[in-house]
């Protein structure tokens, strides 16, 4: 059987989702642009969002436009941006 979101103890998709109130989770915002989350959970997405989903959990960045990655940045004071592969040019 596959596990949906809101079948782990843990999962912030259960206070999301009204299964549970209490929790850590102080910002709702989520909530008030999806209606129905278990619908919103089972939606099948193509396969680009998920191979693009697939590559930022690889690297580690955020997905995110420009502007919210430099907010990001901002905010926590470190560069989220790729950078150039491979060692740097050393000056001559």
């Amino acid at each position: 059987m596959v596990k949906k979101p809101w079948d782990y103890k843990w999962s912030s998709t259960r206070q999301h989702m009204m299964i549970e109130t209490g929790s850590l989770i102080k910002d709702n915002y989520p909530r008030e642009f999806i209606e129905n989350w278990k619908d919103f959970l089972n939606t099948v997405s193509d396969d680009g969002d998920i191979r693009l989903l697939q590559l930022h959990e690889r690297t580690g960045r955020p997905l995110g436009d420009r502007m919210f990655i430099e907010k990001l940045e901002s905010l926590l004071n470190i560069t989220l941006k790729k950078k150039k592969a491979g060692r740097p040019k050393k000056d001559k």
